[in-house]
């Protein structure tokens, strides 16, 4: 398991395809509950980088992914965000996200994200 941080982050979002990313504090009763269950899923998919992110620690990036509440679960599949949501997932339902994202076509994703952001900004426009 990756501890994801300002100095790795570049490099393993860059050398992976599909980046999982638990969002965690310390003290945090969720988050300990949380923990056995990404990390017993990461060794279902050794093709996939999970990694853990100490949002206390390391700011930087917890304020780039907006995580207001851990855990958090952020997903980035060819290095854009594709997942994420506060928390705690059973195995099954983590081990389905997965599923469901490495089937994902990215393009159509894109395309999706696109035509939103014109929508949300010809909105704003008639206003």
């Amino acid at each position: 398991m990756l501890e994801l941080t300002k100095e790795n982050y570049d490099n393993t979002v860059d050398g992976s395809d599909i980046v999982l990313i638990d969002c965690w504090q310390q003290f945090c009763a969720p988050c300990a509950q949380y923990a056995p269950i990404f990390e017993k899923t990461s060794e279902k998919y050794p093709e996939i980088t999970f990694t853990k992110l100490n949002s206390q620690v390391e700011t930087s990036i917890s304020d780039h992914f907006f995580i207001s509440s851990t855990p958090t679960t952020v997903i980035m599949k060819e290095k854009t965000v594709v997942f994420k949501k506060p928390g705690v997932f059973s195995e099954e339902e983590l081990v389905e996200i997965i599923e469901e994202i490495k089937t994902m076509d990215m393009e159509e994703f894109r395309a999706a994200k696109a035509a939103e952001k014109a929508a949300r900004r010809a909105a704003r426009q008639q206003k």
